[in-house]
């Protein structure tokens, strides 16, 4: 993983400022995440496995917000970006 992968896919999930939940979510220090950020040290492998489950949960959470508004994911998505 790059690191703007990194920063796309934590925007992507907690919003421009995301540095200090993705932190959180990953269960390391703000410094550590902007150490992968600045590409000082390498991204670990772990580090990508806890973000696809971290991805896979937020899907989780909308399918299931969806359901409880009996709209499909699909329609949740376009009603989210615009």
């Amino acid at each position: 993983m790059t690191p703007d992968q990194l920063h796309y896919i934590g925007e992507a999930l907690y919003g421009p400022h995301y540095k200090a939940a993705l932190a959180n979510g990953l269960g390391v220090s703000h410094r550590t995440i902007d150490r992968w950020l600045t590409g000082r040290f390498r991204i670990p492998y772990s580090t990508e496995a806890k973000l696809v489950k971290i991805c896979l949960d937020q899907l989780v959470n909308l399918d299931e917000l969806a359901r409880q508004r009996r709209e499909t994911l699909s329609d949740l998505l376009d009603m989210i970006e615009g």
